[in-house]
């Protein structure tokens, strides 16, 4: 949907913002002389009451939000999704590639993130066990993917995070 754009009230999903509502395309309030367009984005699953303003022409993080059917297939794939590589020994590569996949805003990716976050934590050598950075990787994903699969699925994030960990996740000895 690239060059097209987005509308009033529509929902869309934004960077690490995820799920927002356009609540106006117009100049920045605080612009004289600028006319670019801006989006107004109302972010649905924020704790804070923020704002974001979204530039209509570099729309490179602004995405449509999955269909259903893309929702339900993205969850059906769960079980069969491999496993992200992870290590324990060089822990600023892991670090930068977990980064890489939470700003890939791609569901599929968050999900493989979380299977593999939690795969680590139960099953982790030389221990079960994830770092404080990991652990904020592992909540923003949930936090994004549930956030955009609560909304096309009607729903609530709380119950999509509840599904995720219902679902079995078996050790594998290709994570060492």
């Amino acid at each position: 949907r690239m060059n097209q754009m987005y509308q009033k009230t529509e929902l869309v999903f934004y960077g690490s913002a995820g799920v927002c509502r356009i609540t106006d395309i117009a100049p920045l309030p605080s612009a004289t002389k600028e006319n670019k367009l801006y989006y107004t984005l109302v972010p649905l699953f924020s704790p804070f009451a923020e704002v974001v303003y979204a530039p209509v022409q570099a729309n490179a993080l602004l995405r449509p939000l999955l269909t259903k059917a893309q929702a339900q297939d993205c969850m059906a794939q769960f079980q069969t999704l491999p496993l992200l590589p992870y290590q324990t020994i060089n822990h600023k590569s892991a670090h930068a590639f977990y980064l890489e996949i939470l700003r890939s805003y791609i569901p599929l990716s968050y999900l493989r993130l979380i299977k593999t976050l939690r795969h680590k934590a139960l099953y982790g050598l030389p221990r079960p066990k994830l770092c404080q950075k990991e652990q904020q990787y592992l909540k923003q994903a949930e936090t994004l993917l549930c956030g955009e699969l609560a909304v096309v699925l009607q729903t609530t994030p709380a119950q999509i995070r509840a599904w995720l960990y219902a679902q079995d996740i078996t050790p594998c000895c290709v994570c060492m």
